[in-house]
């Protein structure tokens, strides 16, 4: 190997022994890329027919509005699962930790569900970002689409086993 490829694999172990646990660790405690293999677990990708659920965990949303961006998934030939949630409102959230906790976990353990599309970003996630178990997103990976504070909910799962998302518009 040439003079700078070595020097620079020696800068990048120092670097990498310098990093304690602690840093990047999130709301859901874990330990950065601890044990993690470096290569990612990609979503399989949506074809037509394949279920997308549609949840809002966070900040209320406009029902006219999403319906008419609902209307253009169904369009493309994807059935879309709404929350059960999706159009409650509690104040300046969605509905109550305990409902919005409950769809997106519901979405998240469901293995037919093939993406996972948030419905609005905002304050609110992470009241219950905590408390939601993301192992079954390694066995079945979807896509986790949105932007905002939901990139909380998507840093996490790349973090404990490398499973990617897509940070879009909702």
């Amino acid at each position: 190997r040439s003079v700078a490829s070595r020097s620079l694999t020696s800068s990048l172990r120092r670097v990498a022994s310098s990093v304690t646990p602690e840093i990047g660790a999130g709301v859901f405690g874990e330990r950065p890329c601890e044990g993690v293999p470096m290569k990612g677990i990609a979503p399989p990708p949506l074809r037509p027919g394949d279920r997308i659920g549609v949840v809002a965990p966070a900040g209320p949303v406009r029902r006219e509005a999403l319906e008419a961006g609902i209307a253009v998934i169904e369009r493309r030939g994807f059935e879309v699962v709404r929350g059960r949630h999706l159009y409650d409102r509690q104040g300046y959230l969605a509905g109550s930790d305990a409902d919005r906790r409950a769809d997106l976990q519901r979405m998240i353990r469901d293995p037919g569900i093939a993406a996972l599309w948030f419905a609005r970003g905002g304050y609110g996630l992470h009241r219950i970002a905590g408390d939601l178990d993301l192992a079954p997103l390694r066995r079945h990976p979807k896509a986790l689409v949105g932007y905002s504070d939901i990139t909380e909910l998507q840093a996490a799962p790349w973090r404990r086993f490398r499973c990617g998302s897509l940070p879009e518009p909702m």
